[in-house]
């Protein structure tokens, strides 16, 4: 950045590189003299505040030099904002925005656009974080690839959780609340990602949270100590309930009428054949029946439920994948019938249904 020429003991002036116009009318200033030389009529284009502020009487040029608020003729405004921060913000003002998603440049867009009230930044900001914080559990795994995607990384849930809070009604889920799924309407869709938010800070260790995380450009971000005791009581919370998905996960439950391999099991489209072969009966009293599939289920599933796996669990994360993923394969490679894995995954299902439902309670918000 080059730098202006001043009196001694004056805040030395630093041109940012690429927003220093020489028809600029305005400069923005921020804390250590960096300033950007922009156009008032772009900035009141894409914000309100910004639209508001430059209706208002601005000192003469004369009047600005004599009180020391003036650079190069222009008044000037300062800025209690990052440049990182107001950077982002110009390159989508002046149409120079990379074609690259990244999660801290949204951050920062969000951040920056909401404070002044860039209404069309917001709104394009909201769309990803949507993606990345869904309504429904249906796309919780998709979303947690799209956050790794973009950069998004675990001590960010601090920062992410700061912003959710500053931006409060602009991070709403677009359109009506989604309408619960018509296959599972005991899923009920959450209306905001702060609880989300929530849970990520609560996979975190407590000395990460005390101590706090930074940003990209290495601005701290912290918590209160209200919102420290709120995570801190929550984490506890998803590890009991994560100590019941490991519990169900290793009981094994059956019904004798929805085993393939038992005495008992009635073929739901056993009328449907035309040509029923009574070997396949034969052959189920012949072999092991239900206790084939849970000595099945107990040695080849109990044996992928390592201490290393129960950990994730046990640590508070309710929704990873890794025991349905488990019981699929278990199930695929014929150690338990398809039947039995059913009302498994379905009672596994259903408790990671009812924690989702729970979340903004277990985050100390109203349901």
């Amino acid at each position: 950045m080059a730098s202006l020429d001043h009196p001694p003991g004056a805040v030395i002036i630093q041109q940012d590189p690429l927003f220093w116009f020489f028809d600029g009318n305005v400069v923005l200033l921020f804390h250590g003299g960096i300033a950007f030389k922009v156009h008032k009529g772009v900035l009141a284009f894409h914000s309100e505040i910004f639209h508001d502020m430059f209706r208002q009487p601005l000192p003469s040029p004369s009047q600005a030099e004599a009180a020391d608020q003036s650079i190069e003729g222009c008044p000037v405004v300062p800025l209690d904002d990052t440049p990182n921060d107001i950077v982002h913000l110009l390159l989508v003002m002046y149409g120079r925005n990379a074609e690259e998603v990244v999660y801290p440049v949204l951050a920062a867009l969000l951040r920056v656009g909401d404070k002044y009230g860039a209404q069309a930044v917001v709104h394009k900001c909201v769309g990803f974080f949507m993606s990345m914080f869904p309504a429904t559990l249906d796309h919780w795994e998709v979303a947690r690839e799209y956050r790794h995607q973009i950069g998004f990384k675990d001590h960010d849930a601090i920062e992410v959780y700061n912003l959710f809070r500053r931006t409060g009604p602009s991070l709403r889920w677009p359109g009506p609340p989604p309408a619960p799924h018509p296959a599972r309407p005991d899923m009920r869709p959450l209306k905001t990602p702060l609880p989300i938010a929530l849970f990520l800070c609560a996979q975190l260790y407590e000395d990460v949270l005390r101590s706090g995380t930074r940003r990209a450009d290495g601005t701290p971000e912290t918590l209160s100590e209200a919102d420290l005791e709120c995570i801190v009581k929550m984490q506890g919370k998803l590890r009991r309930r994560g100590a019941r998905i490991v519990s169900h996960a290793q009981a094994f439950v059956f019904d004798p009428k929805d085993c393939e391999r038992s005495s008992s099991y009635v073929d739901p489209w056993r009328d449907t054949y035309a040509d029923a072969d009574s070997s396949d009966e034969d052959d189920r009293r012949d072999c092991g029946g239900e206790d084939e599939c849970e000595d099945g289920y107990e040695e080849y599933f109990g044996e992928r439920m390592t201490d290393e796996v129960e950990d994730v669990y046990l640590g508070g994360d309710l929704f990873d994948l890794w025991i349905r993923t488990r019981m699929v394969e278990v199930e695929n490679e014929g150690h338990v019938c398809g039947g039995c894995m059913d009302g498994m995954r379905d009672r596994h299902d259903e408790l990671r249904r009812r924690f989702w439902n729970e979340l903004p309670a277990l985050a100390g918000m109203a349901k």
